[in-house]
């Protein structure tokens, strides 16, 4: 299966699948927008998808008994042995034994409830998720202290002895960033970096990463728009809560995906005591460390 970068975007509703071999009785491609109007693909998500396997698998069944039991009714007549036919007879049993258990699955799901042989649409809702992706590690020190919606408490500079000098982040976190960083210079790490930012810049970074150009700050906190990279919507971002930190090691930053990184590695085993986690999993980030690991 093939996923349509055209068709992916942050907060998408419609995903493309496009098939790298075709399915007889199925459409070429599956879209996930019911909407769609795109006459080579199925809609209604998954679903046609599941009932086609589903009855193909019946009615494979049904091929295979009705073989089996022209091949043992031959072997019934023709065999004078009478250990011979009570084999064959015992064979012809257990194809209609099979084939019956076959149809009765599907009369059992259809009983529970039809959706889940897609006659309605066994639809697999898709899961919107606003991550912070970037090309390069968030490097604008911005000293911020007022309160935000996202930080009550107001934010506070915390030092680090490297470059930068301070990571500014909400009250909250600070007394464990101080601890994080202590027990790092202690193992010989020497960690720093940048965690603020305001509203102004994620929007700015959002109409950069998510095109064209023209969109409106109303449509860029839609959600409802596609980014060349997934950027969080202004105002859900951990960056400009203070609670997320892009670090640095010994004063230069970390490969994007370089978790050999003798700092990366440290904070993988370190960094949870200290409330903060990293989902390299997922946003493939080994800078990146939040409250929530986004």
């Amino acid at each position: 299966v093939i996923i349509d970068p055209e068709k992916v975007g942050l907060a998408s509703n419609s995903t493309k699948y496009t098939l790298l071999a075709p399915i007889p009785g199925f459409s070429k491609c599956i879209d996930t927008n019911t909407a769609s109007t795109d006459p080579e693909c199925s809609k209604g998500g998954i679903s046609d998808y599941l009932g086609i396997i589903f009855k193909f698998g019946i009615g494979l069944c049904a091929a295979l008994a009705v073989i089996m039991l022209i091949i043992y009714g031959i072997t019934y007549m023709g065999d004078e042995s009478v250990f011979g036919k009570t084999e064959a007879k015992s064979k012809m049993y257990s194809a209609l034994l099979g084939l019956l258990i076959a149809l009765g699955s599907y009369a059992l799901l259809n009983t529970i409830n039809p959706d889940l042989l897609g006659n309605k649409g066994f639809v697999v809702k898709p899961v919107e998720i606003d991550i912070d992706d970037e090309a390069e590690p968030w490097s604008t020190y911005e000293n911020l202290s007022a309160p935000t919606a996202g930080c009550t408490e107001g934010y506070t500079n915390v030092s680090t002895g490297g470059n930068p000098a301070n990571i500014n982040v909400c009250k909250r976190v600070s007394e464990d960033l101080k601890k994080l960083i202590l027990k790092a210079k202690a193992n010989g790490i020497n960690i720093s970096g940048t965690g603020t930012r305001s509203t102004e810049k994620q929007l700015a970074l959002r109409k950069k990463n998510c095109q064209p150009p023209t969109r409106t700050p109303v449509e860029l906190n839609s959600g409802k728009i596609s980014c060349r990279v997934a950027t969080a919507i202004p105002g859900k971002s951990n960056h400009e809560k203070g609670l997320a930190i892009d670090f640095n090691c010994n004063g230069l930053g970390i490969g994007k995906t370089d978790t050999n990184n003798v700092c990366y590695k440290w904070l993988v085993i370190n960094a949870k005591e200290f409330g903060l986690s990293n989902n390299f999993a997922l946003l493939k980030e080994t800078w990146h460390w939040s409250t929530n690991g986004r």
